[in-house]
């Protein structure tokens, strides 16, 4: 019971010493947030002739229409997190989790930074969603 206790202690202080929202600071403790993707150095990016927003929403859809979900997003901070590609890639673990980044190059261009520790199911997302957003 006392390590039960223990754990929870050092979640509780991992949050608070982390000076992240306590979700944000959960997320991150588990692996699920997105500091482990903007930290991960490869990615796949793409650069679209629209802009942000026009990039951000359809990123929305094609996720959706993928069957995948996108469980953290900002669109502040102009990303999306998302899970279960297992539809789009049956070779993966419907829990592989895909990470979109975005930046604005010009007014009508946008860089879209693809992320995943699953790197075939990374460049796979990279250029469905580069057929996706230029058609």
């Amino acid at each position: 019971m006392k390590t039960v206790g223990y754990g929870i202690l050092l979640c509780f202080v991992t949050v608070v010493g982390s000076g992240c929202s306590p979700v944000r600071g959960m997320q991150n403790f588990f692996g699920v947030g997105v500091s482990a993707f903007k930290a991960q150095k490869e990615s796949t990016q793409n650069l679209i002739d629209k802009d942000l927003v026009f990039c951000y929403d359809q990123t929305l859809t094609a996720v959706s229409e993928w069957g995948a979900k996108a469980y953290l997003r900002n669109r502040k901070e102009n990303y999306i997190i998302a899970i279960r590609f297992d539809t789009l890639y049956p070779r993966c673990s419907d829990t592989s989790k895909v990470g979109f980044f975005f930046e604005n190059v010009e007014p009508q261009k946008t860089r879209i930074i693809v992320k995943s520790q699953n790197r075939k199911l990374e460049a796979l997302v990279a250029r469905e969603l580069q057929e996706a957003l230029t058609d």
